[in-house]
């Protein structure tokens, strides 16, 4: 895609994300979930509408982007993902996912 076409919307994203790599890419996820920022097949080119994406306040963080994008997940999949949380980083959990598949 050529830069000068997409430099407002990077600048918009840099601006939003404070350069934050992470930051970055959890923020195009979420633009692209809510249909702010999609690929189209008939123009073969991005798209998306810097006035909306420049007036949506992000003020949740990375924390917030990923809490997001989780709760967009199943309620099955959130459910299984508190319970294995109670275990943390543990070996336990290591194992208990290993047999997943």
């Amino acid at each position: 895609y050529p830069k000068r076409l997409a430099r407002p919307l990077s600048n918009l994203i840099h601006q939003k994300s404070t350069g934050n790599p992470l930051f970055v890419k959890e923020l195009l996820n979420d633009l692209i979930a809510e249909n702010l920022l999609s690929y189209s097949l008939s123009s073969r080119g991005w798209e998306w509408d810097e006035d909306i994406i420049q007036t949506r306040t992000i003020s949740y963080g990375v924390a917030g982007l990923l809490t997001r994008r989780l709760l967009r997940l199943p309620p099955q999949c959130v459910s299984a993902l508190r319970v294995l949380s109670i275990f943390g980083s543990s070996e336990v959990l290591a194992q208990a996912l290993a047999h997943v598949n």
